[in-house]
């Protein structure tokens, strides 16, 4: 039962040339075999789209390629996954000037809260505690997987109190892996409909929604 996180913006100020935003998706399966139809599904979607066997799917670099973009959605939305996204607006001066290190810190822990339930309810067919696996996109940050790790891990198990339902959490390539690839069209998808760009890309996969967070 694998969660699969990515982010999107930055941290920086804005004054200084970062983004106006910072973002953080999870995208959760109840199994490991729904993950891996999902990944060869992708496979056959290059063959199909006559793209490389490594083409990653990313929604920064399918603006010119909206079929890409509506393909990959189309096989999503057929999947069986839930995702959450928190987004921070860094127009608001406070988080503007705030360390990156909070940013970080309050998506992180969103997302745990919008997934609670979620691993609440799949550890019930379970005798023992839940031990999500975390795969975190790599941005090579070890500050920020650890507070990724200490958000989730904070997620307490009904079925052995004092147990952690998340167990490993590390960083994975996205370019290796098409469910962080899914993390990441998620995440563009929600912030093209935040932002007033697009809401359609958002529309198609809404169904899977458990929550968006948008921090003032």
């Amino acid at each position: 039962m694998p969660t699969f996180i990515d982010e999107s913006g930055d941290t920086g100020p804005v004054k200084e040339g970062g983004k106006p935003y910072f973002r953080l998706a999870a995208v959760w399966v109840p199994t490991t075999d729904i993950a891996t139809k999902f990944r060869e599904a992708v496979h056959q979607l290059r063959k199909t789209l006559g793209l490389r066997a490594d083409f990653e799917f990313k929604f920064s670099s399918t603006h010119a390629h909206p079929d890409r973009r509506r393909f990959f959605f189309e096989l999503a939305k057929a999947q069986k996954f839930r995702f959450t996204v928190c987004s921070i607006d860094k127009s608001n001066d406070y988080w503007n000037s705030a360390p990156g290190s909070e940013l970080h810190w309050a998506c992180a822990t969103s997302l745990a809260v919008h997934l609670r339930s979620t691993y609440h309810e799949a550890e019930e067919c379970r005798p023992g505690p839940l031990r999500e696996l975390i795969a975190v996109d790599d941005n090579s940050d070890r500050v920020f997987l650890e507070t990724v790790k200490y958000a989730f891990r904070g997620l307490a198990s009904r079925n052995k109190p004092g147990a952690s339902m998340v167990g490993k959490v590390s960083f994975r390539k996205s370019i290796a892996d098409e469910m962080l690839q899914l993390a990441d069209m998620t995440c563009g998808a929600v912030g093209a409909c935040l932002s007033g760009e697009d809401a359609a890309w958002f529309q198609m996969i809404s169904g899977h929604d458990l929550g968006v967070c948008r921090l003032p």
